[in-house]
């Protein structure tokens, strides 16, 4: 689950991504990588998410879950290898899952999905009719992972 999106419209709240963890927790056996661009909001050159991050763990204690600020490329890419699933904005994060051929459930703001969609990986894109992530709801969202978990099933552990 990366949380992390530049700009405005791109955006999903701290509490949309806790309660959509927490949805997601409840029904399937799942550890969460949680990552994002560190930071404070605030810094002009570089704003980051750790704040943001704060929100969702503190919200998600009972969850299975590793916090893991991205700090370098090359964290982000190493850390996106490890997953089954990639859920995120769109953006570099999204782009990189895709080149890694995960799975992916992105959300569209503003961005045209026809040009900036994930390429040949298997992907559910959610964009609200406002353009504005903060209209998309976290029902749409679960809805929207459980279609992409039916196309490609979570890897059953050994027995």
């Amino acid at each position: 689950m990366h949380i992390s999106a530049r700009r405005e419209n791109q955006q999903w709240p701290a509490e949309n991504f806790a309660a959509l963890i927490g949805a997601i927790a409840k029904r399937h056996s799942v550890r969460i990588l949680l990552l994002w661009a560190p930071g404070e909001a605030d810094n002009p050159k570089h704003p980051g998410d750790d704040g943001k991050a704060r929100e969702v763990v503190k919200s998600c204690a009972e969850v299975a879950m590793l916090p893991w600020p991205t700090e370098s490329l090359s964290r982000l890419i190493a850390a996106l290898s490890l997953c089954d699933r990639v859920v995120c904005a769109d953006g570099g994060a999204m782009h990189l899952a895709a080149a890694l051929g995960k799975p992916i459930l992105c959300f569209f703001g503003d961005s045209p999905p026809e040009r900036w969609r994930p390429w040949k990986t298997p992907h559910e894109l959610l964009q609200p009719v406002s353009r504005d992530l903060k209209d998309l709801s976290v029902e749409q969202a679960l809805a929207g992972f459980e279609r992409l978990l039916r196309a490609r099933p979570l890897p059953q552990p050994f027995s």
